[in-house]
């Protein structure tokens, strides 16, 4: 392509290298479990965006506080270590193809999507709606950005 002479060329980011330039970015799919667990659907979706040729893939926002924090009403999560499998299937699936896989970690915080008994929790106090976040609540919520990172790792 004489316009876009390195789009189909590799590129270093870090210590990893990308087949090409081209990035998919996360998009959210509503293709796992209402519980948020992978599904054979959501890794084929996956799995053809990288086998038409996409360099790096941006899978969607993945939660990180399941049920709290959702940000739709169906939405991956990585708060529990069982979804791991399910992710390790993308990854590969992905992988297979020389595509490189990356995860939105997401929390909706205030503006999260309400579920009965579960409770939202964000920046200000806003009544009923929002409970204002403790020092302790940012903690336990930095501490789930690590899991789901150290689970995504993992898979």
């Amino acid at each position: 392509m004489p316009n876009y002479p390195h789009l189909f060329s590799p590129i270093r980011v870090g210590s990893q290298i990308m087949k090409n330039r081209i990035i998919m970015p996360g998009m959210a799919t509503s293709l796992c479990t209402p519980d948020g667990f992978a599904t054979q659907e959501m890794c084929s979706y996956y799995a053809k965006r990288a086998r038409g040729g996409v360099g790096t893939i941006i899978m969607e926002f993945t939660s990180v506080a399941y049920p709290q924090g959702l940000g739709a009403n169906v939405q991956f999560q990585l708060a529990d270590e069982r979804v791991v499998t399910g992710l390790a299937t993308i990854a590969d699936a992905v992988h297979a193809y020389g595509t490189k896989l990356l995860i939105q970690l997401h929390h909706a915080g205030a503006r999260s999507v309400a579920r009965p008994g579960v409770e939202t929790i964000g920046p200000m106090d806003e009544g009923d709606k929002v409970r204002m976040m403790t020092e302790q609540d940012i903690k336990d919520l930095t501490a789930k950005f690590v899991k789901a990172a150290k689970n995504a790792q993992q898979a």
